[in-house]
C-alpha cells in the first residue's frame, strides 16, 4: 500500500521528465529543459495522480510477488508469469506518460490508446519494456553499488532509451512533429 502514495509522488517528476525528453525528440529550437520541466510538472500534476496511484500499486503487488515466488508450488513458472506482467507494465507506462504530456484525455481513454498501441507495435513496445525491466533489475541486483548510478539516472535514462524507440509510433499516429 505504501507503494500508491509513492506512485502518485513520483507520477509528476516522471511526467516532467518525459516531456523534457519528448521535446529533446523533436529537437524544439530554444528551449531550456528545467523551464521545459517545471511547465510540465505544473502542467500534469493533477492528471498524473491517478496513473501514478494505479501503476505503483501495480509495480508495488509486484515487488512483493517477487519476494513470494521462492515460497510458492511451481516458482520457476511464477517467476516468468511476473516477469511477463512486469514486461507488460513497463510497456504500457512507456507509451502512457508520453502520450499524458502531449494530450489532455481522461485516464481510461489515454490507457486505451497505450494498449491499442502496444498491439500495433509489439515488437518496439516490448523492447522499450525489457530495457526498462533489464535497466531495474540491475539496479536491484547491485543495490548498494548502483545506488550513485540511479541516484544519478533515475528514470530519465531508461525512459529516453523507450523514448528513441517508441517515438517514431507515437509520431506516425498523433503528428508529434
Amino acid at each position: 500500500l505504501a507503494c500508491i502514495p509513492c506512485g502518485m509522488l513520483a507520477a509528476p517528476q516522471i511526467c516532467g521528465a518525459a516531456d523534457t525528453v519528448m521535446r529533446s525528440q523533436r529537437d524544439e529550437v530554444g528551449w531550456w529543459w528545467w523551464d521545459t520541466y517545471k511547465k510540465a510538472w505544473k502542467r500534469n500534476a493533477k492528471a498524473a495522480l491517478l496513473p501514478g496511484a494505479v501503476f505503483g500499486f501495480l509495480a508495488g503487488a509486484q515487488i512483493w510477488s517477487l519476494y513470494l515466488v521462492a515460497v510458492m508450488e511451481n516458482p520457476v513458472r511464477d517467476f516468468w508469469f511476473l516477469a511477463a506482467a512486469m514486461l507488460l507494465e513497463l510497456s504500457v507506462l512507456s507509451y502512457y506518460l508520453p502520450m499524458l504530456v502531449c494530450m489532455e484525455l481522461p485516464f481510461p481513454a489515454l490507457l486505451r490508446n497505450c494498449f491499442v498501441l502496444f498491439f500495433s507495435h509489439p515488437v518496439k513496445s516490448l523492447l522499450a519494456g525489457l530495457l526498462q525491466l533489464v535497466y531495474y533489475i540491475l539496479i536491484l541486483v547491485w543495490f548498494p553499488l548502483t545506488s550513485v548510478i540511479f541516484f544519478a539516472t533515475s528514470v530519465w535514462l531508461p525512459m529516453l532509451m523507450s523514448c528513441v524507440i517508441l517515438y517514431p509510433a507515437l509520431d506516425k499516429h498523433f503528428g508529434l512533429t
